[in-house]
């Protein structure tokens, strides 16, 4: 028994990996394509809100998205923001939203959340969602990475994460742990992951813009939470993209 949990473990932080790799409560999503089709990057709004997983997040100006095609139909999961813009955006075949497709690759952010689920063993040999932020990089930062760069907040915290390299690129990834109902403290009940892809070259100044972005990541009480005290509730009306 113990042997096929931790097969199924295994399995689990593997999917979430792949997922991930692949770029970056199931709800359809609203259309966000109008005239101007979907296969052309947008300015990038500057508020975006998910009251489906109690985030808010503000992007500065002259970044774009590749808008969710009219038919798509998914789960709310999150948005990526290019820092160059792309030739063109194809048609998303991807069931989470978080997964884009841009024409071509360029510098990226990527923003994921979902609900706190993969377990894993912090050694005590029980099995739980992970507990603190760097307990969660052994789901979402691959060994072996280097520290992630020094100064980058995240949810109001110094953020835990990881710099992976190749020969041609490099991704920063953080990770926080957050709740949005006041009920489940224990263990929270959500993950972000917050992602920057980019050039060695390009490194320093999309790291600046990075830090901007996840530093003002927040936690919003969405209408079907229970109140927060000192929590703002989700502004009403911005939705997600």
């Amino acid at each position: 028994m113990r042997q096929a949990r931790d097969v199924a473990v295994r399995c689990d932080i593997r999917l979430v990996r792949l997922l991930l790799g692949m770029t970056w409560f199931l709800r359809i999503a609203p259309s966000v394509a109008d005239d101007l089709g979907a296969d052309q990057p947008r300015p990038v709004p500057p508020v975006y809100v998910t009251e489906n997983h109690g985030l808010m997040a503000s992007f500065p100006p002259g970044l774009t998205y590749c808008p969710l095609p009219k038919d798509w139909v998914g789960s709310d999961h999150g948005t990526e923001v290019y820092l160059v813009p792309p030739a063109g955006c194809g048609a998303s075949t991807s069931y989470w939203s978080s997964d884009r497709s841009p024409g071509s690759r360029v510098p990226t952010i990527g923003l994921y959340y979902a609900y706190n689920v993969v377990e894993i063993s912090p050694g005590s040999g029980r099995y739980s969602p992970p507990r603190t932020p760097r307990e969660a990089l052994q789901i979402y930062c691959r060994e072996p990475h280097a520290p992630v760069p020094a100064g980058i907040q995240l949810l109001g915290v110094v953020a835990a994460g990881c710099l992976i390299e190749d020969r041609r690129s490099v991704e920063v990834r953080v990770v926080g742990l957050y709740s949005v109902d006041r009920a489940m403290q224990e263990v929270a009940d959500h993950v972000l992951v917050v992602s920057l892809m980019t050039t060695r070259d390009r490194l320093r100044d999309d790291l600046g813009v990075f830090k901007v972005i996840a530093g003002d990541i927040r936690v919003c009480t969405p209408d079907w939470a229970k109140e927060v005290k000192g929590r703002s509730p989700c502004p009403l009306g911005v939705g997600w993209w």
